[in-house]
């Protein structure tokens, strides 16, 4: 098994999941970047994603990928370029949950998902008006 990383190189980014298989996008292509806050206060499940929106994919990230720190040096392009959102969400939708043996955690699974899944769940959103992405790393 490969190890699941992220790397950034000028305005490359490039996902590799779990089996090694690498997928390349372009800065440039970014329609929209979510910081995901998944918990509440009931459920005690604070966690950390981070959800990048392309044309034909979502690219689920936890925090504790490799490589997730790079994400970085993009925050004021984002932020500046208005393709950021600072969400919040009680849980993680069952899908985008990583595994423990077959029973889904609580934390995200490193992914690749089609654009549609953003829309089943955006209703779950609360959009932090008041954040930046700059305020948050």
């Amino acid at each position: 098994m490969a190890e699941e990383k992220l790397h950034i190189e000028n305005d490359e980014i490039t996902l590799t999941d779990n089996y090694g298989q690498a997928t390349v996008k372009q800065f440039k292509d970014i329609e929209l970047f979510y910081y995901l806050i998944v918990g509440s206060d009931v459920l005690a499940n604070d966690s950390i994603c981070y959800l990048i929106q392309f044309d034909d994919q979502l690219w689920l990230i936890p925090e504790m990928t490799s490589g997730a720190v790079q994400l970085e040096q993009w925050v004021a392009r984002l932020d500046e370029d208005k393709k950021s959102r600072v969400v919040q969400i009680d849980y993680l939708p069952w899908r985008w949950r990583a595994k423990f043996l077959f029973i889904p955690g609580i934390k995200a699974k490193l992914q690749i998902l089609p654009v549609n899944e953003l829309m089943k769940n955006q209703e779950n959103f609360e959009v932090l008006e008041d954040k930046l992405l700059s305020d948050l790393f």
